[in-house]
């Protein structure tokens, strides 16, 4: 705050302590199926998380509607993949789609609510709930080696006694680049 001349912050001193932040994430992705067109197609998605600062599980579905034929897993931008080499005869092309991805998540621990167990007794934790509810919708799109991404973003509470216990709204904005 002092180097950019911003009034100073106040409440830092309740902030959860630092701490050294190690996690370890696994993603399984399973397609389930399409329409004879190309244009939908549903995949079940899952995520494990665990470390210092996350232990979880999540489990839920990623369906896209495409406004031309969808990629393979393989090669979407849905799961920002492009595993094309010389032996593979999928070529990138250009993809847009409207998605929704409605997941469930059961945390075992969450140093962001909690206080970290490497470094106890921040002055104000809270209490974990452990079954959080999720979704995304939005779009995605290509534009030569860009790749473009407007989400909505709601999940349920993930803590008791918050100011706030209507869950949590944001949008995300993505651009990512392929270098390759």
């Amino acid at each position: 705050h002092k180097l950019y001349g911003f009034k100073l912050g106040t409440g830092w001193e309740y902030q959860i302590k630092n701490a050294i932040g190690i996690n370890f994430g696994t993603e399984y992705i399973s397609f389930i199926g399409k329409d004879s067109s190309g244009m939908y197609d549903i995949s079940w998605v899952n995520t494990a998380n665990l470390g210092t600062v996350f232990t979880d599980v999540s489990t839920g579905f990623y369906g896209r509607i495409g406004f031309k034929p969808l990629q393979k897993l393989a090669n979407s931008i849905a799961f920002k993949t492009n595993l094309n080499d010389e032996n593979t005869s999928d070529d990138r092309e250009i993809e847009s789609f409207l998605f929704i991805k409605p997941t469930v998540r059961y945390a075992f621990y969450d140093a962001t609510i909690q206080g970290s167990f490497l470094n106890p007794g921040s002055p104000v934790t809270k209490e974990l709930i452990p079954l959080v509810f999720n979704i995304e919708i939005g779009m995605k799109f290509t534009a030569n080696r860009f790749h473009f991404g407007y989400i909505f973003n709601y999940n349920t509470s993930k803590s008791e006694g918050l100011r706030y216990t209507y869950g949590n709204k944001f949008g995300t904005i993505a651009v990512h680049y392929l270098l390759h």
